[in-house]
């Protein structure tokens, strides 16, 4: 009897301690919605709806910035046209999509990027060149879609100088592409490898959309969602900060009221009721196809080399880090049932913290800030 009593009393303070920890009563945080990859008919040929329709679809669903990132074009988003019902939160950040042998977002930029041939080069030489001149312009360049034609390699984007974003997750990519196979390596073994070897690397998604007419299937399928409390304004200067800072997290569905690291805690809040909501309302979306799931959520920590050390199916969880972990993050997964091939998973991706000191370079910091205080 003794014996089951201790046993009881045991178990108890172990349930005490797991609603401790995945229960407490935090605000919600203030998000700004935002694309930061999808194209046009500016271009005449590569997209099919024009930048004020674009513009429209993206600020008709709440979205509160856009990156009209068209292939080597500048679209000056003084000129385009708004919305007759523009909000004040909804706003275009200047951008362009660099198109020679690799791609990338060039972001928060006032003018076209300098094409330059790779031809000869390596892959790796490509990226840094990117890099190197969009922040020699201002902006701040999101590698993108690195398992594309190009097939780009995790140790191509290793060590990358002033290298802070690639895109984890694009819209219009294959599942192959993004979560991997034979072919492919996942951008979640891309990112481990990278954040193993000693970059700081942050994960964006996008819906790299060509076509918002009725019946498209790729507009909404990621975005990203940055921390209002941390840009402390909507602004394309403050909203470029926050990312090179990795002040949000990534999306391809699943909507978070709480995902920060504070004092050592990293704290992650579902918020079920706008997940499905979005994802009942949005025809576009497309999930990760599994053959047998269970419904609901989960939430994933990884630590180095991509290994999940902790899961929980609550719709929280604080998560205090350990010295000897190097770098923790969140991944929130969703799983629905599909009437047209079974299951499907959703997700959320936290950014990084890392206990080993690193942080974005000094020299990428200090030039940002001061390169792109031009812009408004």
């Amino acid at each position: 009897m003794k014996y089951t009593y201790a046993l009881l009393f045991i178990l108890s303070i172990g349930l005490f301690s797991i609603s401790c920890s995945t229960n407490r009563d935090v605000p919600a945080t203030k998000w700004y919605r935002g694309n930061t990859h999808t194209h046009t008919s500016a271009l005449r040929v590569h997209a099919k709806t024009s930048p004020k329709d674009v513009t429209a679809w993206y600020h008709k669903r709440d979205y509160n910035f856009l990156i009209l990132s068209e292939h080597d074009l500048f679209i000056d988003p003084k000129k385009v046209e708004m919305p007759k019902d523009k909000r004040d939160d909804f706003i275009l950040i200047p951008g362009i999509e660099l198109s020679e042998e690799l791609h990338g977002t060039c972001m928060n930029v006032l003018d076209k990027v300098k094409k330059i041939s790779g031809k000869g080069k390596t892959n790796k030489q490509i990226i840094q060149s990117q890099v190197d001149r969009t922040l020699a312009i201002g902006g701040q360049f999101i590698h993108n879609h690195p398992n594309w034609l190009s097939k780009v390699k995790k140790e191509d984007i290793e060590g990358i100088k002033n290298l802070t974003l690639f895109e984890h997750y694009n819209g219009t990519m294959s599942v192959e592409q993004t979560f991997g196979s034979d072919e492919f390596e996942s951008t979640q073994v891309i990112w481990d490898y990278l954040l193993g070897k000693g970059d700081v690397m942050y994960a964006v998604a996008a819906d790299d959309a060509h076509s918002h007419e009725p019946g498209s299937d790729a507009p909404g399928r990621g975005w990203v969602m940055v921390n209002a409390q941390k840009a402390k304004e909507l602004t394309p200067k403050a909203i470029t900060d926050a990312m090179l800072h990795g002040e949000f997290y990534a999306s391809s569905g699943v909507f978070l009221d709480n995902c920060d690291f504070d004092n050592g805690t990293y704290r992650v809040v579902i918020n079920k009721e706008a997940t499905i909501k979005e994802l009942a309302n949005l025809a576009q979306v497309r999930g990760k196809p599994i053959k047998n799931g269970k419904a609901g959520f989960r939430i994933e920590w990884i630590e180095k080399n991509g290994k999940v050390f902790k899961t929980t199916t609550a719709l929280s969880s604080f998560l205090k880090a350990k010295k000897d972990q190097i770098y923790i993050r969140p991944r929130i997964v969703y799983t629905r049932k599909n009437l047209t091939f079974g299951w499907e998973e959703y997700f959320a991706w936290g950014q990084p913290q890392f206990m080993d000191g690193r942080t974005i370079k000094s020299n990428h910091t200090h030039g940002l800030a001061s390169k792109i205080a031009h812009t408004h």
